[in-house]
């Protein structure tokens, strides 16, 4: 599988002005938005390094299309605009075909084409680089 073109929402610590994942998975098996996801997830997000799919987690997370990636961005309402960006990014397909955290439950891995909330478009990663900031549509 080559490098593909998509988008990554994140969200903007407000002390270290890192930005980390915004899409994570609960101890129950769900998807979550927003700042909870930051303590289990604490994926770092850049456009100058790689982040890479962590051997006991599942795979990394980012959309197929800006407007998948604008409709899960827009569910955090303006009130939360500051703290989260929209990026295009380059990733690279991971053969893993589940979400997941370590410690879950076995029946908590989350695969595409499920029920469990998971946001239209996502698409897993192994590896994923922010390219450039875009506007959310």
């Amino acid at each position: 599988m080559g490098l593909k073109t998509g988008y990554k929402v994140v969200g903007l610590h407000a002390k270290n002005k890192k930005l980390y994942s915004f899409l994570s998975i609960t101890w129950d098996g769900k998807f979550e938005q927003g700042s909870k996801s930051w303590v289990g997830m604490k994926r770092h997000y850049s456009k100058t390094k790689w982040t890479h799919r962590r051997k006991e987690y599942g795979a990394l997370c980012v959309f197929d299309t800006i407007k998948n990636a604008s409709d899960f961005y827009n569910r955090a309402g303006d009130q939360m605009a500051d703290r989260f960006r929209l990026y295009e990014c380059s990733y690279i397909p991971s053969t893993e075909r589940k979400a997941y955290r370590p410690g879950s439950d076995p029946s908590y891995k989350i695969e595409l084409g499920t029920a469990n909330g998971i946001p239209n478009g996502t698409k897993f990663a192994d590896s994923v680089i922010l390219i450039k900031r875009v506007k959310p549509i």
